[in-house]
């Protein structure tokens, strides 16, 4: 299972980044929910992310936003495929590692999403748990 956090030490001054983490096999449902939310153009929630997130997939992707204590990720189709396929990379590296996917911060808007793979034990928080 995915679990997320916001990260109280962004390397970026001014920004928060929002960390997503789990093992190979979760970012491999993660890659596949993104692939099928592409084909799909299908909103929502799918059991891949974390509860606390929710997929809009749409022109103009607006990147990810909190609303309340929630996480709306706004993207576009070619985001979404974007993401699969850097998903799927760290997926198959060898040893722990992580990839951004923040096309939307690149266009100016938008939190920084941080995607991570074994780097971190499932109960670790930065002391701003969103959820899991």
């Amino acid at each position: 299972m995915l679990r997320c956090t916001i990260l109280s030490d962004s390397p970026y001054p001014g920004e928060q980044q929002i960390l997503i983490w789990g093992g190979a096999n979760d970012l491999f449902a993660a890659a596949s929910g993104f692939r099928y939310a592409a084909a799909q153009a299908e909103d929502g929630r799918g059991d891949w992310l974390p509860a606390n997130i929710s997929l809009i997939v749409r022109e103009p992707a607006n990147g990810m936003a909190r609303n309340g204590d929630r996480l709306v990720w706004t993207i576009t189709r070619s985001d979404a495929l974007h993401f699969a396929e850097l998903i799927d990379v760290l997926a198959v590296s060898e040893g722990p590692g992580h990839q951004y996917l923040d096309i939307d911060v690149l266009q100016g808007f938008g939190l920084r999403v941080k995607i991570s793979k074994d780097e971190y034990p499932p109960e670790f928080s930065s002391g701003h748990a969103v959820a899991s």
